[in-house]
């Protein structure tokens, strides 16, 4: 009987452990890293335009290997790792070229009164063998690219 204990102690304590560290590791209250570059774009590119701008409706693109480099006009992102058009914070030097298709890619229609600001952006999930990050594209011809990703809103 006293082995039978020790066996099912060494059994379930790892488990609770593991329990324990999924339980912490899955708090409701972290925020999505694709509405955070969304929100830091939309902040920074806002000053650029004489009517500020939101994010409107957002859809997963149904193809999203079919988001090549030439489609995006310009890139906006923090990440440490990846080179990018325009940097929120300049103290990160991302340092190696985007990897093409991106693993991921939502569209954001853009809110604004500005004639001038883009009318759709999208987020893309770029990886490699050893880093992946969410970055923030304009797009080339909004209308062409989200056709082709497989992006369409439910209201145009």
């Amino acid at each position: 009987m006293n082995s039978l204990v020790k066996i099912g102690l060494a059994l379930l304590l790892p488990m609770v452990a593991v329990g324990v560290v999924l339980l912490v590791n899955n708090r409701p209250d972290q925020p999505d890293p694709r509405q955070q570059e969304i929100q830091t774009y939309l902040h920074c590119r806002g000053a650029v335009y004489t009517q500020p701008l939101r994010m409107g409706e957002w859809v997963q693109a149904r193809l999203p290997q079919k988001f090549q480099a030439d489609m995006s006009k310009a890139s906006f992102s923090n990440t440490p790792y990846y080179e990018t058009d325009c940097r929120f914070n300049p103290d990160y030097a991302g340092y190696k070229p985007m990897p093409y298709p991106p693993n991921d890619l939502w569209c954001v229609k853009v809110i604004s009164t500005d004639p001038k600001a883009p009318q759709a952006i999208v987020v893309a999930l770029h990886q490699d063998i050893y880093n992946a990050d969410w970055v923030v594209h304009e797009v080339t011809d909004p209308e062409t690219v989200l056709a082709a990703v497989g992006c369409q809103f439910t209201q145009q």
